[in-house]
């Protein structure tokens, strides 16, 4: 009743003070890699036990412009491995319920679910033997399911479910997830989450887990970086608003970024005549798909045609419209050019280059004055730009009283007047403007960048703000920016398909290199929360309160209805065996050096010992099949794992890497030490986090991932590093000694740049080899085992070991034909250790514990013959004759498959 009560409330009374209407998931799909696709497990890898008459409820919608929209939206898997599955077809447009095997009969289309982002109300209900499906309320079809157990685990997108493991997933995003039992709410996941791998139930407070989590709330409130490099020459940018690329031109290359894949792609200059001219402007005209480049100082125009330039710039000239803008006119085929700052002059001069004529011109401006200016923004609709704000003077003249202008100008080209729309209110911090700002039409309103041009050291803020009234909104968080006016750049543009803003800026160094940078964030963007102000007082109407004492006495009659109906029911129900997961060992098994947990951890039998009424709370695990099949080593070897078995781990992590995650910094602050700031983990996928849990994997390119695994490894399994001449020939033995250390010094750089932002942490040069810099503020778990390796074990020792193994293989996916002979020592001293630790007898009063150690080989060894019997003499201990008999079975199937015969000893001889 708590949790009806508790929706009652929030229906009636959430007075719309929520500051961010953007939430969910969003679920990496096909655009990722497999191991990188988004999975949500409602019951974190335990079974939810819900009953004969149940729903679950979303609201769901597809992301716009992705490559692929097939697969699974949920899968619901009950412990007699009996499965109901929502899957999506693009051949037919259609979903379909699956049950079993079999297409249930249910087969809906939703007109609005597309490529358009539209959200839409999906819902599965289960009466007794039959399932119906609701999109919106619309009933859309029922069928008939004989399913022999109400446990089920609950996954949306990727599932690793053994014999359902998948993969296929629509590109999607899942919010507002809701149970019901027997018509009563009983848990509600609204994943209003910004960061971190658990989701939480805002009913009873029950955690889903995250795999690879990318949250809504969070990409309509921070900057993503995207791209980051180092172009040769003065490079310039321009933005193809068909195909959502960023163009950016180099010296010797031309690069293309693309917003949906995040893909770049490099077209080699072929003629090196051309001259970057530092000013100089680069367009592609939507209408002819032609690059171009423009010098207003001399009034060039060069098409990018063949692989070259015609005709190239041959001159270098120091521009005298420094941060001049621009604007394109489909009517008139033409480019404007407006302002800029060169030789102590602000200018307000309107240049014009006709495509049709191949001709320059200038436009005088009329009407409302048009002060000379630059760092202003500019948007254009058609034939009309929007001019706001900028630095200039009443006279051009720097030395005559220049000042900060916040006036709104909109520039008819047609007729060349100006008119003046608003001022802005003048800022206590004064700003000027990024070079180009976005017009939404629809709203009325604008998209503009602001930096205090004062400082070196500057950042980018977001500001919404309406086309007729002054006044604007701080949005998102802020961009770093260096800012130098004569070298530097920073633009906004549209993605309108993707539905995402793109922030660049560019920084020409004193080499003639250019620093540029790609952010992107989901529109529309959104403020950031302000703590600690109290929201206006929200008055209620009257007639609330008559709607709120209705339902209360409808909860009173149902709370009535309900005590009898569990009356009955308690009489005929079987027990249950119960393995209460104790959240304060969240963080037990993890220490790193002489840090201990601050918590102990039951034993199975001890925990075997606390009992509730029908399972764990907020979680019933089946008496013998458990999450059984539930968790498994990262490949199809398939050998169970019982829940006992993960309470001896920290929660959220399971055998084979199913859940990556790292330990709790509350928990070691508690014991007294120092939490680290950021963790890299080499087993399982290579994942990299900082303390707050924000993922830098994606910021490691190919090239810097293998670069850092080279200095890591090396540096931890040797003690010195690696040579640079074992650098140069595996990284680059294709190139010349100088042309290696050029890379080598710009990739090194890169590196440097990732690991400063994860705390004191970095890569030095000594004695002629690369090593990784480190202390203990960082987390590595290869590192880790090395400190465990002489020890002799005792249980948090060795439990320690399971926490790192069982998140995968070591560098799980990850091949490198230098990596072979690491993967093998290190795997084979794992083994060893394990063998030894099972094989000593210290453990046989536990064979939960048993049971991980078992599944730890496992995933070193599929077919380790020792943790077979391991696992199933411990599962036959523990009175779980069944899984003993699957386990076995499974290594035999995975036994034939690999060595193409069958295994030679039975079931009982492994038991004796």
């Amino acid at each position: 009743m708590k949790g009806f009560f508790l929706i009652v409330f929030c229906l009636l009374f959430n007075g719309a003070s929520t500051y961010a209407q953007s939430h969910g998931l969003v679920f990496s799909s096909f655009e990722a890699v497999q191991e990188k696709r988004t999975s949500l497990d409602l019951g974190g890898g335990v079974p939810l036990c819900l009953s004969s008459g149940f729903s679950l409820s979303f609201d769901i919608s597809f992301l716009p412009g992705q490559p692929a929209y097939f697969g699974y939206v949920f899968r619901l898997i009950n412990q007699e491995h009996q499965n109901i599955d929502l899957l999506y077809s693009p051949n037919t447009g259609a979903f379909n319920l699956v049950v079993g095997e079999q297409l249930s009969g249910i087969s809906f289309h939703v007109e609005n679910q597309g490529p358009r982002q539209q959200w839409n109300r999906f819902r599965l209900t289960r009466e007794g033997g039959e399932l119906a499906f609701y999109v919106n309320g619309k009933l859309c079809g029922k069928t008939n399911a004989d399913l022999k157990d109400d446990c089920f685990y609950i996954i949306f997108g990727a599932c690793n479910y053994p014999d359902f493991r998948s993969t296929d997933l629509p590109p999607m995003q899942v919010r507002n997830i809701s149970l019901e039992k027997d018509g009563r709410p009983d848990a509600y996941w609204p994943l209003r989450e910004t960061a971190g791998n658990v989701a939480m139930d805002s009913l009873r407070g029950q955690k889903a887990i995250v795999t690879n989590a990318t949250w809504a709330a969070a990409l309509h409130l921070h900057w993503q970086p995207r791209y980051d490099a180092v172009i040769k020459g003065h490079a310039s940018v321009a933005f193809d608003a068909e195909r959502e690329e960023l163009i950016i031109v180099g010296k010797d290359s031309i690069y293309r970024y693309a917003e949906k894949s995040g893909a770049t792609h490099a077209e080699p200059v072929k003629d090196p005549r051309h001259q970057l001219l530092l000013g100089s402007h680069t367009f592609l005209n939507p209408d002819t798909r032609g690059l171009w480049q423009f010098n207003i100082d001399h009034f060039w125009a060069a098409a990018f045609r063949d692989g070259s330039w015609q005709p190239p710039f041959d001159s270098i000239y120091v521009t005298e419209y420094w941060q001049a803008n621009r604007f394109y006119s489909s009517s008139s085929r033409s480019i404007y050019f407006l302002g800029g700052y060169g030789q102590y002059r602000y200018k307000n001069r309107i240049s014009r280059y006709d495509f049709n004529t191949a001709a320059w011109d200038s436009i005088r401006p009329n009407g409302d004055n048009y002060t000379p200016r630059y760092l202003a923004a500019l948007g254009s609709v058609g034939d009309t730009a929007y001019i706001l704000g900028g630095f200039g003077s009443t006279t051009g003249e720097q030395m005559l009283n220049p000042r900060y202008l916040y006036d709104m100008l909109r520039l008819d080209v047609r007729t060349g007047a100006v008119k003046k729309l608003f001022t802005l209110d003048t800022p206590k911090e004064q700003f000027v403007f990024g070079n180009s700002m976005v017009i939404d039409t629809a709203a009325r309103c604008y998209y503009a960048l602001i930096f205090p041009n004062d400082r070196y050291d500057s950042r980018l803020q977001l500001i919404k703000g309406s086309l007729g009234a002054p006044g604007y909104t701080l949005l998102a968080d802020t961009i770093p920016f260096e800012f130098k006016d004569t070298r530097a750049f920073a633009g906004l543009f549209f993605c309108a398909a993707s539905k995402r803003l793109l922030a660049v800026t560019t920084f020409t160094k004193e080499n003639r290199h250019t620093r540029v940078k790609i952010y992107s964030i989901a529109f529309p963007p959104e403020q950031l929360p302000v703590t600690g102000v109290k929201p206006p007082p929200f008055r209620i109407p009257w007639w609330y309160y008559m709607i709120g004492l209705m339902f209360l006495l409808f909860a009173l009659l149902l709370s009535v209805r309900t005590k009898r109906r569990r009356k009955k029911r308690k009489e005929g129900e079987r027990p249950h065996s119960a393995f209460p997961l104790d959240q304060a060992t969240v963080a037990e098994g993890y220490h790193h050096g002489n840090r201990k947990p601050a918590h102990a951890v039951p034993r199975g039998d001890e925990a075997a010992g606390k009992s509730y009424e029908g399972g764990t709370p907020g979680n019933r695990l089946n008496r013998e099949t458990g999450p059984s099949g539930g968790v498994h080593h990262g490949n199809e070897a398939g050998l169970a794992v019982h829940p006992a078995t993960i309470q001896q781990l920290p929660e959220g992590v399971a055998p084979g890497g199913r859940y990556e995650t790292h330990p709790q910094q509350e928990d070691i602050q508690a014991a007294g030490e120092t939490p680290p700031v950021s963790w890299i983990y080499l087993f399982g996928n290579f994942t990299v986090k900082d303390a707050a849990g924000q993922d830098f994997t994606r910021q490691f390119t190919p090239l810097l991932k293998e670069l850092f695994l080279l200095i890591a490894v090396h540096t931890i399994e040797n003690g010195h590093g690696i040579s640079v001449e074992k650098l140069n020939e595996i990284l680059w033995n294709d190139k010349s000694d100088k042309a290696a250390k050029n890379n080598r010094s710009v990739n090194i750089l890169k590196l440097k740049n990732i690991l400063e932002k994860l705390g004191t942490f970095g890569i030095r040069k000594e004695s002629g080899n690369w090593r990784l810099d480190m202390d203990q503020s960082v987390y590595i778990d290869l590192r880790d085992l090395h400190r465990l390796a002489p020890k002799d074990f005792n249980g948090l020792d060795i439990r320690e070991m399971l926490y790192i193994v069982m998140r995968g293989p070591f560098l799980y996916q990850t091949e490198y034909e230098w990596l072979d002979d690491f993967k093998s020592e290190i795997s084979g001293r794992l083994l060893d250790r394990l063998s030894r630790e099972a094989a000593g007898g210290q453990w046989n009063d536990d064979p939960e514990l048993l049971i991980a150690v078992a599944n730890c080989m496992f995933v070193l060894d599929q077919v380790n013959e020792q943790a077979l019997a391991i696992k199933c003499r411990s599962l036959v201990m523990l009175g779980r004759h069944s899984l003993a008999r699957h386990a076995y079975e499974r290594f035999v199937k995975e036994y034939r498959h690999i060595y193409g015969e069958e295994y030679p000893q039975s079931f009982n001889d492994i038991l004796h």
